[in-house]
C-alpha cells in the first residue's frame, strides 16, 4: 500500500481487476507526489520519483493515457526530451489529430535540435487556424531554430501585439533578434522579460545555452549581453 496515499484500499474491491486497481494506485501516488512542494534544490529528485511511479503504472497498463500524459510532462520538465517525444508518439497512436499532443511533440523535436522536421506540420496547423497563438508560438520558435529569422519575427510581432502578451514571447523574440544580429533590439526584449518575471540576467543565457552556442554566439558576446541586460 502506498505510504503517500493511505486510501488506496478503496480500490481493493474484488469487482475491479487487479491490474486496474494497481494502475489506479500508482496514479494516486503520482498525484500525491505532485502536490508536495519540494524544498529548494530537490525539485529534480521529486520529479524523478514521479517519473518512476508513472513508469510503474505503465508496466501495468502500457496504453494508460493518463500515465502517458504524466510521463510526457514530467520527462519534459526533466529536459529528457527524447523520452517525452516517445511518450507523445505512443499517445498519438490512438489520438493522431489531438492538437495538444501534436504541438507538444513539435516542441520536443525543436528542443532536440530537429526543428526542420516540425515545419510541415506547423504550417498545416497554422493554415487550419491562423488565430491559434500556441501554434504561432511553436512555429516561430521552430523557424528561429532553422535560421528563418525574418519569418519568425513576423510571428513574434503578432504574438506581442495582443492585449496581454506573454512574457516568454519577449524572451523568445529576444533570442531570435540576437541570432539575427539585431543585438540592441534583443537587449530591449530581454530587459522587459527580466523586469516582468524577476529572473536574474544569467537566466537568459542558461535557459538556451546549447542553442546560443550552436548559433555561434561567442562567450565574449554572451558576457557583453549579460552586462547589457543586467545593468
Amino acid at each position: 500500500r502506498s505510504t503517500l496515499f493511505p486510501y488506496t484500499t478503496l480500490f481493493r474491491s474484488r469487482d475491479i481487476p487487479k491490474e486496474e486497481r494497481d494502475y489506479e494506485s500508482f496514479m494516486m501516488e503520482a498525484h500525491a507526489l505532485k502536490k508536495i512542494k519540494p524544498e529548494a534544490g530537490s525539485e529534480e529528485l521529486n520529479n524523478l520519483k514521479i517519473r518512476t511511479v508513472y513508469l510503474n503504472a505503465l508496466n501495468v497498463n502500457k496504453k494508460g493515457e493518463a500515465a502517458l500524459q504524466g510521463l510526457a510532462r514530467v520527462t519534459f520538465t526533466l529536459k529528457r526530451y527524447e523520452d517525452a517525444l516517445q511518450a507523445y508518439d505512443v499517445l498519438m497512436e490512438n489520438n493522431p489529430e489531438k492538437k495538444s499532443y501534436i504541438l507538444n511533440r513539435m516542441i520536443c523535436l525543436t528542443n532536440l535540435g530537429r526543428s526542420e522536421e516540425t515545419l510541415d506540420t506547423l504550417y498545416r496547423l497554422s493554415l487550419e487556424d491562423e488565430h491559434d497563438l500556441n501554434v504561432k508560438r511553436v512555429l516561430a520558435w521552430a523557424l528561429t531554430g532553422v535560421g528563418k529569422y525574418e519569418q519568425a519575427l513576423s510571428h513574434y510581432e503578432q504574438l506581442i501585439a495582443v492585449e496581454e502578451p506573454v512574457a516568454e514571447d519577449f524572451l523568445s523574440q529576444g533570442y531570435c533578434l540576437w541570432f539575427a544580429g539585431k543585438t540592441s533590439e534583443a537587449i530591449v526584449n530581454f530587459r522587459r522579460y527580466l523586469k516582468e518575471t524577476g529572473e536574474p540576467a544569467s537566466y537568459v543565457i542558461e535557459n538556451e545555452q546549447a542553442l546560443i552556442d550552436k548559433k555561434g554566439i561567442k562567450a565574449s558576446e554572451q558576457l557583453l549581453m549579460l552586462d547589457a541586460i543586467g545593468s
